[in-house]
C-alpha cells in the first residue's frame, strides 16, 4: 500500500467477545481457561506449555477433536482494534496474534520490523478487512540529553532525572541520628547534659568581683 493521499475512513471495532480458532485436537469447555499459543495463532485451554497467553474464558463448549472450530470467548475487559491495511511484500499472518506489528505508512501495517517503528498488538488477520491493530503504548530506549544543572559534564535519561547530587557539608546536612559535632562552637551545640567546658562559667556565675573606687 501507499500512504494516504485523502482522508480515510477509519474502521474501529470494540470487543468484549471474540470468536478465535480452537486448534485441532482440543476441547473448550465454558468457563475454561482460553489462551493463544503465539507459535500458530491459534487458540487452546490452559495447559501446561510455554507459549500461551491468557486472554479469558471460553463462553461455550467446543469439540475441534477432529478438525479446527470457531469458538467464542468472553475476554473480560474492552478491546479496543482498529483495521489497517497489509503490507503486501511483508504481510502480517494470521499466526501473529498478540505479537506487534510495524508502521509501513499511515494507513498501512507490517509484519517486517526492520528500522519501523511498532503500530500496535495484532488481534485477528482478515483478507478484506486487513488487521485488527491493539494500540500499545510502546516507548523506544530514552536518548541521553544534556543536562545543565551539572555543569555540562553529564547527561540525564529523561523528565525528573536531574542525575546524581553533591550534598553540602553544613550541619544541617548530618544524617538523623548522628552526634553533635566533633569541635562544639556554642554552647548549644554541646550534648544536653554535658558539663561547662573550659573558660564556661556557670549560669549566675559573675566572676570575681572588682571594687569600685570608692569602697573602703
Amino acid at each position: 500500500m501507499t500512504a494516504l493521499a485523502q482522508a480515510r475512513m477509519s474502521l474501529i471495532e470494540r470487543w468484549t467477545h471474540h470468536l478465535f480458532t480452537l486448534a485441532i485436537g482440543n476441547k473448550a469447555w465454558r468457563g475454561g481457561m482460553a489462551c493463544i499459543d503465539v507459535s500458530t495463532g491459534l487458540c487452546e485451554p490452559g495447559h501446561v506449555e510455554a507459549d500461551l497467553v491468557y486472554i479469558g474464558k471460553f463462553d461455550e463448549d467446543v469439540d475441534a477433536t477432529a478438525a479446527p472450530k470457531p469458538v467464542n470467548v468472553d475476554l473480560g475487559v474492552e478491546i479496543e482494534v482498529v483495521w489497517w491495511n497489509n503490507d503486501t511484500v511483508a504481510p502480517v499472518l494470521a499466526n501473529m496474534l498478540l505479537l506487534n506489528c510495524s508502521i509501513l505508512d499511515d494507513q498501512t501495517v507490517s509484519a517486517d520490523p526492520a528500522g519501523r517503528s511498532v503500530a500496535g498488538r495484532v488481534w485477528a488477520v482478515d483478507a478484506v478487512k486487513g488487521v485488527a491493530v491493539q494500540k500499545t503504548i510502546f516507548v523506544p530506549t530514552p536518548v541521553a540529553v544534556f543536562d545543565a544543572d551539572s555543569g555540562g559534564g553529564a547527561a540525564r535519561t529523561g523528565p525528573g532525572d536531574r542525575g546524581p547530587s553533591t550534598p553540602s557539608t553544613g550541619v544541617g546536612d548530618r544524617p538523623i541520628g548522628a552526634g553533635a559535632p566533633s569541635t562544639p562552637t556554642t554552647p548549644s551545640d554541646r550534648p544536653i547534659g554535658a558539663g561547662p567546658i573550659s573558660g564556661d562559667r556557670p549560669v549566675g556565675d559573675r566572676g570575681p568581683s572588682t571594687p569600685s573606687k570608692g569602697s573602703r
